[in-house]
């Protein structure tokens, strides 16, 4: 391993480090991430995660308003189980093999769309702010919004983001 400088650093050393990373809290903040790994946080974890979203309930869209953008972040609901790219490197394809045996199938169109039917949005641990951002369209804005997805970047909102991180972690 390289430090910082570029200069190697020993197992020692990655121990020290290792120990001190023990008595750190810390906080994580999602913006359309998908509900697809469960989260092992312990007490000095929180969590929040910001989903596009647009619904009575806490369902994901379905498949026929999605060119709309009409239930939110596709995106987050459809990158569950299966939805991986399979990749044309021969190397990383038998990496992702031995990476399905502890994580889950990444590259697997029928489970993707058995996981895309649930209409999954909400993650195993942590607290889910469901935002309408409204950029939904009457117009096809699939290709504007990235599904949906892309709204989290806008740099109006940033302000809006920090100030719910803020009153939710640090007040």
């Amino acid at each position: 391993l390289l430090d910082t400088m570029g200069g190697e650093v020993n197992s020692k050393e990655i121990q020290k480090m290792t120990k001190s990373l023990k008595n750190l809290s810390f906080d994580f903040v999602t913006f359309g991430t998908p509900a697809r790994y469960p989260w092992a946080l312990n007490q000095r974890m929180r969590l929040i995660h910001f989903i596009n979203h647009r619904s009575h309930d806490v369902l994901g869209g379905k498949l026929v308003g999605a060119l709309m953008t009409k239930s939110g972040d596709y995106i987050q609901q459809w990158g569950g189980e299966g939805s991986d790219m399979i990749s044309p490197i021969p190397r990383e394809k038998e990496l992702n093999k031995k990476l399905d045996q502890i994580l889950d199938k990444g590259a697997d169109l029928d489970i993707m769309r058995k996981n895309i039917l649930k209409r999954q949005r909400l993650h195993n641990q942590g607290h889910h702010f469901l935002v309408d951002y409204g950029d939904n369209g009457e117009f096809p804005n699939f290709l504007k919004t990235l599904f949906g997805h892309a709204v989290y970047t806008r740099l109006d909102l940033l302000k809006f983001h920090f100030q719910i991180i803020y009153n939710r972690f640090y007040q």
